[in-house]
């Protein structure tokens, strides 16, 4: 199956100061707890909600019925989700071709009811309001 690309970007302290690799852990853990609540949405066939809660870099690069059809042909052809397990997460300050910012770039290596070993790539970055939101998607 081609691999199917959707989305690319075209998106606590906790009252003590934290060292420069904690503070880093804890955006990355932040961007990991966004991106498992994205993907719930996606999994759970709630594409519209999932197109709503990215961020604005997202929503310009795909419209929602747009987003809505694409990941609903992809997701029909692989099935349901068996297992997803991080594979890797890096912290920058930019990305090719976006704005500078924070961003996370996770992959996860999936297990889906028509497809045992798929990866996807979550893009996730910090907005005006401090939330993380995904900003990019990708599955092959």
């Amino acid at each position: 199956m081609k691999a199917a690309r959707i989305g690319l970007l075209a998106g606590l302290l906790m009252g003590v100061t934290l060292s420069g690799a904690a503070q880093q852990d804890t955006k990355t853990l932040a961007a990991q707890r966004a991106d498992m609540t994205w993907l719930a949405l996606v999994d759970s066939e709630q594409y519209d909600q999932s197109w709503k809660d990215a961020g604005p870099a997202f929503q310009s690069a795909v419209t929602q019925e747009k987003w809505t059809e694409t990941i609903k042909r992809v997701r029909d052809q692989m099935g349901k989700l068996v297992v997803r397990r991080l594979k890797s997460a890096s912290y920058s300050k930019s990305l090719p071709g976006a704005p500078d910012g924070e961003y996370e770039v996770i992959i996860f290596e999936t297990s889906f009811e028509h497809k045992q070993v798929g990866y996807e790539t979550v893009i996730t970055s910090v907005q005006k309001d401090g939330a993380w939101r995904v900003v990019g998607y990708y599955i092959k």
